[in-house]
């Protein structure tokens, strides 16, 4: 079928004129794409009755001022000077990114057979075949049709995948923002527990001796970080929701973000700090108390 354009045109219920999407195309397009119909006449499942009737999708259907689909089955809409009957309703669908909303669209079904040297034929191969040769074959094949004509070939799956090129890159881009990020954490914590321990070698060797079991030293030591963990969620944690949240704006159809979201991310943050520094404080908690003390 041809890409969409705008098109006006009056609903038979309501003279108002209304604007909206328009596609030149046959019957086979929604059995291709497999766009499900809410309703439908008789001529949807014999395509070569269709004559001069229309498709339309839930968004047209409710700017048209119908209730439901069945309503507006057998309703007749009027542009360029002719008078067309809606024979189906189909689901909305994106044929953007979710970036943008589902507009309504009408499907015009001029025949059965619907042939032109203008837009853009769909067809769907099949995964075991020779795409090249078979693309070939195809271009001969049009071109012998309609000498007149470019051939262009477009697929439809890398178009939708192109529409998120952008989400894609940002997506790999924070990736190894964040791995970065977990690394230089990962090696700040320890450099700052080594110091820290180095502080309170002779602490920790005057609390073994005085009877501190292994728990107690680990929980001493990790205690402190575990804090600075907690602070630095308390002042990352807006900060991370409000840029989320300005990225999802672009979008017209988002999630909302949950604050089980942060929770987790701080939980797992939490854990790998007490990780890390357990393991330190485990060395240093079994370390020989005499050791400890002449280390100072």
């Amino acid at each position: 079928g041809d890409d969409l354009e705008r098109l006006d045109l009056t609903v038979n219920t309501n003279k108002q004129p209304i604007s909206l999407l328009a596609q030149t195309t046959d019957l086979s397009f929604f059995s291709l794409y497999e766009l499900p119909f809410i309703a439908k006449d008789s001529a949807i499942s014999n395509p070569l009755a269709a004559n001069n009737q229309v498709v339309i999708n839930e968004r047209a259907m409710h700017l048209m001022g119908f209730q439901n689909a069945e309503e507006a089955l057998k309703q007749k809409v009027t542009f360029f000077g002719d008078e067309k009957e809606i024979i189906g309703v189909v689901e909305d669908h994106h044929q953007r990114s979710l970036h943008y909303p589902t507009e309504p669209v009408l499907y015009d079904i001029p025949n059965g057979e619907f042939v032109t040297e203008d837009g853009y034929y769909s067809l769907q191969l099949a995964a075991n075949v020779n795409r090249k040769q078979l693309l070939q074959d195809i271009q001969t094949a049009y071109e012998n049709a309609f000498p007149q004509t470019y051939f262009d070939v477009i697929d439809v799956e890398e178009r939708f995948a192109a529409q998120y090129a952008t989400d894609q890159t940002l997506k790999h881009i924070n990736q190894g923002l964040i791995g970065v990020s977990i690394g230089i954490a990962f090696i700040g914590l320890i450099g700052l527990f080594n110091i820290t321990l180095a502080k309170r070698t002779k602490e920790i060797g005057i609390r073994k001796v005085l009877g501190a079991s292994v728990t107690n030293i680990v929980t001493l030591l990790s205690k402190d970080f575990i804090q600075l963990v907690l602070v630095a969620l308390l002042i990352a944690t807006p900060i991370a929701y409000y840029f989320m949240n300005e990225w999802l704006q672009d979008f017209a159809y988002r999630i909302e973000l949950q604050w089980w979201v942060f929770a987790l991310a701080g939980l797992a943050a939490i854990g790998i700090a007490l990780l890390t520094v357990s393991v330190q404080s485990v060395r240093a908690a079994l370390a020989n108390p005499v050791q400890l003390l002449r280390s100072e």
